[in-house]
């Protein structure tokens, strides 16, 4: 529950969860990601939910449910059906709703690792598009992901397994420092730079023909 919570509290997630639906809808460009991810974001917040009580578990169980199902048609060298703006804007909001909620129930900022994968390709790619003096609101296929699948004819479905399962061992991660009480601003801060970096180098470095 927001009502009576601080104007600039609430701009302050405001521009984050825009963001968020944003850089979901942005990164599903090819088949099985979005799903995949989903599943893996939407089981973490089931086992937190158990755990904590922040937020309905039938709810976050049926979408996890429309999310295996959909994997079913989508999770596929040739998909059968797609999320469309519509199915990955709504996932998307979903999910920033279930991390409010989390963060408000818990005062812990650090649950935001378990948008990492996303949130760091997402950021990274505007900075690197801003210093190469491109223009942020074209389209574009500068992403990793795109880089990996299209540039690098990586399958679709490995590309995919290799953000969930990344997103997966973040999520693991994350729930042990946390419920260790080994969770701190510092750490977090420490984890952010150390994703990122790894992000970088595995961007420049991966094959030959990932530059920048």
């Amino acid at each position: 529950n927001v009502t009576g919570l601080p104007w600039y509290f609430l701009l302050g997630v405001y521009i984050p969860t825009i963001g968020w639906i944003n850089a979901f809808n942005f990164m599903d460009g090819i088949n099985g990601i979005t799903p995949l991810y989903s599943l893996v974001a939407l089981g973490t917040f089931f086992y937190l939910e158990q755990n904590t009580g922040f937020f309905d578990a039938d709810m976050i169980l049926f979408l996890a449910i429309a999310a295996g199902l959909f994997a079913w048609f989508n999770a596929r060298k040739n998909a059968l059906t797609f999320a469309g703006d519509v199915g990955s804007i709504s996932m998307a909001y979903m999910m920033a709703w279930m991390m409010i909620a989390l963060i408000m129930a818990t005062r812990q900022p650090a649950w935001i690792l378990l948008f990492a994968v996303y949130g760091i390709d997402s950021v990274m790619t505007i900075i690197i598009r801003i210093g190469r003096r491109e223009n942020i609101f074209k389209a574009h296929r500068s992403h990793l992901y795109q880089l990996l699948a299209n540039e690098n004819a990586w399958p679709h479905l490995r590309v995919a397994a290799l953000y969930a399962l990344a997103q997966l061992a973040i999520n693991l991660i994350t729930v042990w420092l946390i419920f260790t009480g080994k969770m701190s601003i510092p750490v977090l801060v420490m984890m952010l730079l150390l994703l990122t970096i790894v992000y970088l180098a595995f961007r420049r470095s991966s094959t030959p023909r990932l530059k920048g």
